[in-house]
């Protein structure tokens, strides 16, 4: 459920930020919205 106990499963719940993988990304194995999340964790 969401925080305004909405049903949220099979939807899914919109990120706070969104960031793209490129083919460039993918050929690498890099993965940016991991990266961008361990940034907002170490914050």
């Amino acid at each position: 459920m969401g925080p305004g106990r909405e049903v949220v499963d099979g939807i899914g719940v919109p990120s706070d930020h969104h960031v793209p993988l490129t083919p460039e990304d993918a050929a690498a194995g890099r993965d940016p919205a991991l990266a961008k999340a361990l940034t907002l964790l170490h914050e």
